[in-house]
C-alpha cells in the first residue's frame, strides 16, 4: 500500500481511501464482500485501515529489510557453492 507522500508503482492502478491508496482488488473485496452486512461503515473501516497501516509502516519496512538481507545471504551462499556436487547444506537464516 502506498500513501499520498510516497510514489506508487507506475504499473499499478490505485484507489484512494482515507489518504491510503489501495489496489482495486482489495477495494472491491472490502466494499462488495467484506463490509456488506457487517454493520461497519465503509468510511470508518478505511480510516481505521489507513491509521493501522501508518502505525505498522516502520515495522513493515524493518521486516522487508530483513527479508532482503536474508535473500542476499541465500543468494551469496548459492553463488559461492554453485557447481559443487556434494555441497554442504546452507546455514539456517537465523545463524
Amino acid at each position: 500500500m502506498a500513501f499520498i507522500h510516497e510514489k506508487p508503482s507506475p504499473c499499478l492502478t490505485r484507489i484512494e481511501k482515507a489518504r491510503a491508496e489501495v489496489s482495486p482488488a482489495l477495494y472491491a473485496f472490502v466494499e462488495k464482500e467484506a463490509l456488506p452486512g457487517s454493520g461497519v461503515d465503509p468510511d470508518t473501516f478505511w480510516a481505521g485501515f489507513a491509521a493501522l497501516a501508518v502505525k505498522l509502516m516502520p515495522q513493515n519496512r524493518a521486516l522487508l529489510a530483513e527479508r532482503d538481507r536474508l535473500q542476499a545471504a541465500i543468494d551469496t551462499w548459492h553463488k559461492d557453492h554453485s557447481g559443487q556436487a556434494d555441497r554442504p547444506r546452507p546455514p539456517t537464516p537465523l545463524s
